[in-house]
């Protein structure tokens, strides 16, 4: 089938599909739009950041909220609560440990999973 082996041409179909995907465009505060990569990235940080806020709520944002909340339908039930707020006990860390990826690279603080695990 065409496409099926690592050939160039499957490579350059690969290519040309990715580099029609992505965000194009998006639409600013004041309802004009923009490609400029640094204004989108403000437009989305801007937005995201304020669409959960309850204060200083971007007309877009208040727009959004709704649909962001329909689309949210787990919600945190009393008992949930009780269970997330009891300590955390010692066998609970050790099944954590033990279901940590092994051979990993390290994460942010510089250790592996591994200087857990023996540790």
């Amino acid at each position: 089938m065409h496409g099926d082996k690592g050939t160039g041409e499957f490579f350059r179909m690969v290519r040309k599909q990715n580099s029609q995907s992505g965000i194009k465009q998006l639409q600013k505060e004041d309802g004009s739009f923009t490609q400029d990569l640094e204004d989108m990235r403000l437009v989305a940080t801007n937005f995201y950041s304020t669409l959960l806020s309850s204060e200083g709520l971007s007309l877009a944002a208040e727009a959004s909220r709704p649909e962001v909340w329909a689309a949210i339908h787990q919600k945190v039930t009393i008992e949930m609560r009780d269970t997330l707020n009891e300590p955390i006990t010692v066998p609970e860390i050790a099944v954590a440990l033990q279901e940590l990826p092994k051979k990993s690279c390290p994460g942010e603080d510089g250790l592996t999973p591994d200087f857990y695990i023996n540790n």
